[in-house]
């Protein structure tokens, strides 16, 4: 992985399983979508290391046995999505040169085995280059990802991620990234996913968990 905040995923936090809203938002009055503030969204950080073990996607061990997974059914998972620009900076080291989180919602189908989501929510992170969460700073900006990933009789799923966010002061910024994610957890209580190709500067990364 290329940089602490982004590849790492040390921005990327879980819904928080003690107390507290189950959407980690507040539901507009006009019954649009719920409002996520930066600090849920750190706080479903801390949420996710404590159900998985760590928010790093190179340390989240094995995946979930397929064994261990529903054979039928839906789930809803909640988290966060982390999206950034990676280039290198001359001297063969890769920086961020922009990062943001959002909040990211799933419905995973076990029995035809596809994982359905959506991102949203996002701000843009002040240092995309900081490691974790502690002090994170950012503004809101506008923009939203849709991805959709399938499975081949595995705990391996595999797809696009594609959306648009606006960083401030910049034109829009397209994503459309291929990826691959899996289930975690001895029961599959999370969900894991990166995108990144070579060729695109653009990285996407989800964590999520059971809601």
């Amino acid at each position: 992985m290329k940089l602490n905040l982004l590849l790492s995923c040390g921005a990327i936090s879980m819904l928080s399983a003690c107390g507290g809203s189950s959407s980690g938002g507040v539901s507009n009055s006009d019954g649009g979508p719920s409002v996520v503030t930066l600090g849920q969204l750190i706080d479903r950080a801390e949420a996710f290391e404590n159900a998985i073990g760590t928010t790093n996607i190179d340390q989240l061990g094995e995946p979930t046995a397929f064994a261990s997974l529903p054979a039928s059914g839906t789930a809803n998972y909640i988290g966060v999505a982390v999206v950034g620009l990676i280039q290198d900076n001359g001297e063969g080291v890769d920086i961020a040169t922009f990062g943001a989180v959002g909040s990211t919602t799933i419905l995973a189908n076990f029995g035809n085995q596809t994982v359905t989501g959506t991102a949203d929510n996002f701000f843009q992170i002040d240092n995309p280059n900081v490691e974790g969460f502690d002090g994170l700073t950012g503004e809101r900006i506008s923009g939203s990802l849709a991805y959709n990933l399938s499975g081949f009789g595995q705990n391996e799923y595999i797809g696009r991620f594609t959306g648009s966010l606006t960083p401030e002061g910049q034109s829009a910024l397209n994503v459309d990234v291929g990826g691959s994610g899996a289930f975690v957890g001895d029961q599959g209580e999370g969900f894991a996913a990166e995108a990144f190709e070579d060729g695109n500067e653009a990285f996407v990364g989800i964590l999520a968990i059971k809601d």
